[in-house]
């Protein structure tokens, strides 16, 4: 999962967004729809009046975690990259291009040095991989 940041009025933008690109996409059979739309339609779906409504409800001047599963997150970036944006969006896809270069998989090993700068002791060797 990708934890974007995100305030309560980007929401209304990201669900116009998947709205407005995967709205035709229904008519087309299945083999002629790109596989970007197989997967934002189903996260669009999910969506419902109730979650809808808890994001209304937050504070708007506080940025809250969204969490987007990797796939849809890929290609709702392709969307954006191949669709003409207004600024809102634009935004928008800062926000989930910031997301995407700073993720790491939690499995993959880190080095310390990604952390903090490490000064080693002199005439002492030190191991900078770490397996969470």
């Amino acid at each position: 999962m990708l934890r974007l940041k995100v305030f309560p009025s980007e929401i209304r933008v990201l669900i116009n967004f998947l709205r407005i690109c995967t709205g035709d996409c229904h008519r087309l059979s299945l083999a002629d729809q790109p596989l970007s739309m197989l997967v934002l339609r189903p996260y669009l779906e999910s969506w419902n009046t109730q979650r809808l409504l808890v994001w209304r409800t937050r504070n708007p001047l506080k940025a809250y975690n969204l969490r987007i599963p990797l796939p849809v997150a890929k290609a709702l970036y392709q969307e954006m990259l191949a669709t003409n944006l207004t600024g809102y969006e634009q935004d928008l896809l800062a926000r989930l291009d910031q997301a995407m270069v700073n993720y790491r998989h939690p499995s993959e090993p880190y080095l310390l040095g990604d952390l903090a700068p490490i000064r080693p002791l002199v005439g002492q060797a030190v191991s900078r991989t770490i397996y969470p």
